[in-house]
């Protein structure tokens, strides 16, 4: 319809991880799914947590960076 060959999300997606599955239902035409309960934020926020710490070598710094 628009001739668009793309999207780029960019920082969109930060702090929304769920973001790539809302736009694969806008893109389907499904509908956006309901948003994620507080406990699988907060699930996902202790995950990028870690995953920074473990990136960085230091737990602490990832805490702080994050």
């Amino acid at each position: 319809e628009t001739g668009c060959d793309g999207v780029v999300v960019g920082r969109g997606c930060l702090g929304r991880p769920w973001l790539f599955g809302d736009l694969v239902a806008a893109f389907e035409g499904t509908g956006a799914p309901a948003a994620p309960a507080l406990r699988e934020v907060a699930d996902v926020m202790v995950r990028h947590a870690q995953l920074l710490g473990e990136w960085i070598g230091d737990e602490a710094r990832g805490v702080i960076d994050f």
